[in-house]
């Protein structure tokens, strides 16, 4: 039996079904990582302008942006505003997980004794 032919888990389809599904998530994945693999090689890059493939091998942008202080302070408001926003973002979440659970609990008491709790 090939594996194309076998279901991906038993209440499943086929692999062989999901070959557009493959294909596609493989070419969305290219478009998202291809650039990537082309920008990180050109910041290396000695000259004035952006080229690939670099001619010459630098640091000379990441210590033109470790010695700027507007850069620096700008990376510093991210960080800052990135730990927030997950402390904001993790406090919510738990508060919306913990009313939900009490609602459920609420809704599942209503249901088996008829009646709708008021409190």
């Amino acid at each position: 039996m090939n594996w194309l032919d076998r279901p991906a888990h038993e209440t499943q389809i086929t692999h062989r079904a999901r070959l557009w599904l493959y294909a596609i998530g493989a070419t969305v994945l290219i478009f998202l990582v291809l650039p990537t693999l082309i920008v990180i090689p050109m910041s290396f890059s000695a000259s004035q302008f952006l080229r690939f493939p670099p001619e010459h091998w630098s640091l000379r942008w990441y210590e033109n942006y470790v010695a700027s202080p507007a850069w620096m302070q700008a990376t510093a408001t991210s960080l800052k505003v990135a730990a927030l926003t997950a402390v904001v973002a993790t406090s919510l979440s738990c508060s919306v997980d913990n009313s939900t659970l009490a609602l459920s609990r609420n809704a599942r008491t209503a249901c088996l004794s008829n009646t709708w709790p008021t409190t």
